[in-house]
């Protein structure tokens, strides 16, 4: 099974919540074997939690390390996957989870932000690991759950384009441009 953990511009910050994610996908393999994560950014501050998710992730053979790469190479690698997971709770609005929407993946977010738009469903959002853990075993061992999450997440697409996203900006400027005239 492909996961990615979402691109973001900080690999591993201690806001993206990465040793949870681990522990999530951790409990999961336990119970649905065959699972692997990629994890996806540029180096972080503090170095330190930075490498200790370096030294986490090479003891792990299902993780690997995808640092500084090409926009080009980042979308297809998530187009690839068939699953994505959010460490970060309260983000503000969640473009890495917007993004692995776009790309087909159905995505599990904490359950806080602006994220929880994104999905849009509370059977993919979680407060805890052990939450996580049973949201997503249920839905990979029920492959009617998944096809209905991943038609549910489908029907999300036209509000995460960025042709809407233009035209909204466009009309919000034009307004503000109107009320000051």
């Amino acid at each position: 099974m492909r996961w990615a953990n979402g691109a973001s511009r900080r690999l591993a910050i201690p806001e993206k919540e990465l040793d949870r994610v681990i522990d999530v996908l951790t409990a999961v393999r336990a119970a649905v074997p065959g699972v692997r994560l990629h994890l996806v950014g540029t180096p972080g501050e503090p170095r330190r939690y930075y490498r200790r998710i370096l030294r986490r992730a090479a003891s792990l053979d299902w993780i690997a390390i995808h640092e500084d790469i090409p926009r080009v190479d980042l979308a297809a690698l998530v187009a690839s996957q068939r699953y994505g997971i959010h460490g970060m709770r309260e983000e503000h609005f969640g473009m890495a989870p917007a993004e692995m929407v776009r790309a087909g993946c159905i995505v599990w977010v904490p359950d806080g932000g602006g994220q929880v738009e994104i999905v849009a469903d509370p059977r993919l959002t979680y407060g805890s690991v052990d939450d996580a853990v049973a949201k997503i075993v249920r839905t990979l061992r029920d492959p009617g759950e998944e096809a209905a999450l991943r038609a549910h997440l489908a029907s999300r697409w036209p509000l995460l384009s960025t042709d809407r996203f233009m035209r909204e900006v466009r009309a919000a400027v034009d307004e503000a441009i109107a009320r000051r005239y």
